[in-house]
């Protein structure tokens, strides 16, 4: 980790990169960003989440560690042989210069889905034990998001409070059996964790190497009189939480430094009172 003194640097999210593909991702442009900062004597670049969302909003996610396949680069897949140009060309929308997350949406899932089929093909070997080290290193939050988003995805993307019973109440047995049917669906999610991972972290490697800060947090909003309600769910503190001694936090917080230099913890007033 670098030693954050007095410095200053810029805010700008991955997806706000210029790019082909509708939406900046953590490829060529992100390496020229960080060229840019280093030129101009910035220290610092503060980044929105990068946690999985299904919706344009970082804020969205559907997992607290999952990184989001959306920002994957897929000229670096290319550059891996894991998709040839014309992959990517094939039936690419025409993309303005602005952010396009709806065609985004319909259309690079699809690409990922061609580079997770051309490694199941090709590059079952050491890259398979790659991603056995990676899943077996990450399984705590790892094996409960591909599962989710195999389930989600067979039951039409609906939220999980309307899924049937035994989904929504966890269990083991139901789970499991869908385990077994949804293999494939999760091993392509485990694949797609990797790459983001993979790629990220390459990318931060690289901002260390130019004295480049990556700052985790959001950008301070205006302040409500009477508050904010985001309809999360209240953290139960006393319960299992303390039992396990605060152990998801431990971990949320260990992942989070492993993936940003410095981390922002927003709304910690309230967090603290409340605990």
């Amino acid at each position: 980790m670098i030693k954050l003194n007095r410095a200053s640097g810029v805010l700008a999210h991955i997806t706000s990169l210029p790019g082909p593909n509708g939406i900046g991702d953590i490829g060529n442009e992100a390496y020229k960003f960080i060229d840019f900062l280093y030129k101009c004597n910035q220290k610092v670049w503060q980044i929105l989440p990068l946690t999985a969302s299904e919706k344009p909003s970082p804020y969205s996610g559907t997992s607290a560690f999952a990184g989001n396949p959306l920002l994957i680069s897929l000229e670096k897949l290319v550059d891996n042989g894991l998709l040839v140009q014309s992959d990517i060309e094939s039936n690419r929308p025409t993309f303005g210069d602005r952010i396009e997350h709806n065609k985004v949406f319909q259309w690079k899932p699809n690409i990922l889905n061609r580079a997770y089929n051309n490694y199941k093909q090709n590059y079952l070997g050491k890259l398979k034990n790659e991603i056995d080290t990676f899943a077996k290193k990450e399984h705590y939050w790892l094996d409960d998001y591909t599962l989710y988003m195999a389930i989600k995805a067979e039951q039409n993307n609906q939220t999980w409070s309307k899924w049937p019973q035994g989904l929504k109440q966890y269990d083991k047995k139901v789970l499991e059996q869908k385990r077994h049917e949804h293999a494939d669906a999760i091993d392509q999610h485990r694949f797609l964790q990797y790459i983001f991972f993979q790629q990220w972290h390459q990318l931060k490697r690289y901002a260390n190497q130019h004295e480049i800060t990556i700052l985790g947090g959001i950008p301070p909003d205006s302040i409500e009189r009477h508050g904010q309600l985001w309809n999360n769910p209240i953290y139960d503190w006393t319960g299992n939480l303390r039992k396990t001694n605060f152990d998801w936090w431990t971990r949320r917080l260990k992942k989070c430094l492993k993936t940003v230099d410095v981390l922002r913890i927003d709304h910690f007033r309230g967090l603290e009172a409340y605990w």
